[in-house]
């Protein structure tokens, strides 16, 4: 089991299903003992959708997509992203 974990992307991307709420540059997600917590930047945003409830962080990797529930979210007005995760859905 790890006590800590860092995976990095080049894009992803914050969803309410099928709808995008933000289009996300470089990304990083650290994991601790206790939160899986993601940083980045957003290229595109909508204000209003990220604020809903239910909202998501996708990514592609090398075998699909990482794929997150987002439990809190905070995004500056220069579009900077952190937010903490829930486990990643399998």
């Amino acid at each position: 089991m790890f006590t800590s974990l860092q995976v990095r992307g080049r894009e992803g991307e914050l969803v309410i299903g099928h709808t995008s709420a933000a289009r996300l540059g470089p990304w990083t997600i650290t994991k601790s003992k206790t939160a899986w917590r993601l940083r980045t930047t957003a290229t595109r945003i909508d204000r209003f959708l990220v604020r809903q409830a239910g909202i998501g962080f996708v990514a592609p990797n090398g075998h699909g997509f990482w794929c997150f529930p987002v439990k809190t979210i905070t995004v500056d007005t220069q579009g900077a992203v952190v937010a903490e995760l829930g486990q990643p859905h399998r």
